[in-house]
């Protein structure tokens, strides 16, 4: 399988908890997935059952665009969950883009990789409020002590300096990065977060109503990086400990941090 067209179907993965439920039809994908993502919880099926519900993501590789399969797809995804199919080779047609839709997808994404070709749909949300919808996805992760936290990532929330996309670097230009902090009753803590959509959840209304301010990213690090941070970790916090405790900053270095979640 072509390891371009493995590496885009990585990245149509859609924001999760701290564990992508990932199933893959014909177990094509698994090995390979595994080797680049340590966040997925994946399992290879030989057909989709409709018992099965609630999947973050289904992949599949060259597989056909049949009504029945793309009806049982549907049916085991999540809200906002993605159907995400390879063909090593393909180009792209308006009927690709018709079946998607009659089956009730959206998002629908068609382009080539080489002579890949890479197919998205999206199990459309319930929620019409982008926030609403982040929400949904955050509540699934409940656990706040770190040490019976199963996840491979942490999530801070970052100032970077200069405030800039990382693929617009100028010539010679440092990043910096700074986490926020809180001092609470149990002494100043880092606010880490299990996934990114559960970091957005608390991030937004502390920035809405002015109690964050010039966070401007959050960073992934894998979980042994937090190991060398000199700060314990405040692991899923509540919104309200925000109002318990003055929030300041510390610096962590960008190079540790994994690659960011869509």
């Amino acid at each position: 399988m072509p390891a371009e067209l493995i590496a885009q179907m990585l990245r149509q993965l859609p924001p999760s908890g701290s564990t992508l439920r990932l199933l893959d039809h014909g177990g094509h994908c698994a090995e390979q997935f595994r080797a680049l993502r340590q966040d997925l919880d994946i399992r290879c099926v030989a057909a989709l059952s409709p018992n099965e519900t609630g999947v973050d993501a289904i992949v599949a590789l060259d597989q056909p665009l049949e009504e029945a399969f793309l009806a049982a797809a549907r049916n085991c995804l999540r809200p906002g969950g993605r159907l995400i199919i390879g063909w090593q080779r393909g180009t792209p047609d308006a009927g690709q883009q018709l079946r998607l839709e009659a089956a009730g997808l959206a998002r629908i994404l068609i382009e080539t990789q080489g002579q890949a070709l890479l197919l998205r749909g999206e199990r459309p949300h319930t929620a019409q409020d982008r926030l609403e919808r982040i929400r949904q996805v955050a509540d699934g992760e409940v656990i706040r002590d770190p040490a019976a936290w199963p996840g491979r990532y942490i999530h801070l929330l970052v100032k970077q300096t200069p405030d800039r996309p990382p693929w617009a670097p100028a010539p010679g230009e440092t990043l910096r990065w700074q986490a926020l902090t809180l001092d609470v009753g149990a002494g100043r803590r880092l606010p880490a977060f299990s996934s990114l959509p559960k970091a957005v959840a608390f991030m937004q209304p502390a920035v809405l109503c002015g109690r964050i301010r010039d966070v401007n990213k959050v960073g992934k690090f894998p979980r042994e990086v937090a190991g060398d941070w000199p700060l314990p970790l405040l692991l899923n916090p509540d919104p309200g400990e925000l109002e318990q405790g003055e929030t300041g900053t510390i610096d962590v270095d960008p190079t540790t941090a994994a690659a960011p979640d869509e």
